[in-house]
């Protein structure tokens, strides 16, 4: 299932970025997302869906500056 999420998380992505009054219903897709994941183990699709929501257009600088900070810390 976890290629199938990050293939989903991707083309949302791009839709969001070419599309953009879409992109609000996107992030609220991706927080639904964060909000429902798994408490235990590695998911292959939560560092693409952090990397991916903060290029989506509609966000504040600060909103991406809290999902670098996701990533920093997934990589420590």
């Amino acid at each position: 299932m976890d290629w199938a999420t990050e293939a989903a998380i991707r083309t949302l992505t791009y839709l969001g970025c070419h599309y953009e009054p879409i992109a609000p219903d996107i992030h609220e897709a991706f927080q639904l997302l964060a909000d429902r994941r798994p408490g235990l183990g590695h998911l292959q699709w939560e560092e693409p869906l952090y990397s991916c929501w903060k290029q989506l257009p509609h966000l504040f600088p600060k909103e991406r500056q809290e999902m670098q900070a996701i990533l920093d810390q997934m990589c420590q």
